[in-house]
This record gives structure tokens, C-alpha cells and sequence, in this order.
């Protein structure tokens, strides 16, 4: 008898703690996809875009459009500046070209949440 007054306390502890346990929900794989690009035109399925800017330079707003918060990364861009202009936009601006050469750099819009990783890119090119 004594064996059950003990084991009631426990189990009702049980019951209480597990019933304070939130479900966890299922993520769902993030997407993001370009919507517009200033100029130029966007894959149909948003996952890429190509600018092509002169030699004088120039700027172009990216539209971008995801299911979750989105960076955006590039490689070496001294030779273009980024700058987040609202929740669902940004800018590429590119400096005049003075070496002589075309150039060419990627930037990528990328969107994560736990659940894994969805990018689309804008591909750069500058005149000589």
C-alpha cells in the first residue's frame, strides 16, 4: 500500500510536466525567390537574374520575395556597393570600371530558418 502513495505523486508529476511540453512543429523548407531586377529580366522561377552594367557604371533594385528573414552575400565587391533598402528590396550600385577589363562578380539572396538553406543569385557584369 505504501509502494502505491509514493508512486501516485510521480505519476502525477508526470502528467504535469509532459502536459506543459509544447509539440514542435515541422519547418518548412524557406524559399526565396527574385520578384524584379531594375532593367533586366528574372528567371521565371525567380531563382536568377543577370545585370549587365556599363563602364560608367550604375545601380539596379533587386525585388526579392521569401518565406522567412534573407541575407545577402557576395564575394569581393569592391568594385560594387550593397545596400538593404526595406524588408523586400535592395540595391547594387557598381562604380565606374577604370581597369580596363570586363568584370564580373555573384551575389547571392539567401534564406534560412532550421529547416535548411534557399538561395537565388544575380550574376554581375561590367563593361570595359
Amino acid at each position: 500500500m505504501r509502494y502505491i502513495f509514493n508512486l501516485v505523486p510521480v505519476c502525477m508529476a508526470f502528467v504535469l510536466l509532459s502536459s506543459c511540453v509544447e509539440e514542435e512543429q515541422a519547418l518548412e523548407q524557406p524559399e526565396v525567390r527574385l520578384v524584379s531586377v531594375t532593367g533586366t529580366t528574372v528567371a521565371e522561377d525567380g531563382s536568377g537574374a543577370e545585370v549587365n552594367f556599363e563602364a560608367a557604371g550604375g545601380s539596379v533594385d533587386v525585388e526579392v520575395s521569401a518565406s522567412c528573414d534573407w541575407t545577402v552575400e557576395s564575394g569581393l565587391g569592391y568594385w560594387y556597393a550593397i545596400e538593404i533598402l526595406d524588408d523586400s528590396s535592395f540595391r547594387i550600385t557598381a562604380s565606374d570600371n577604370q581597369e580596363g577589363g570586363v568584370r564580373y562578380a555573384n551575389v547571392s539572396v539567401a534564406a534560412s530558418n532550421g529547416a535548411g538553406v534557399s538561395s537565388a543569385s544575380v550574376v554581375l557584369r561590367q563593361a570595359a
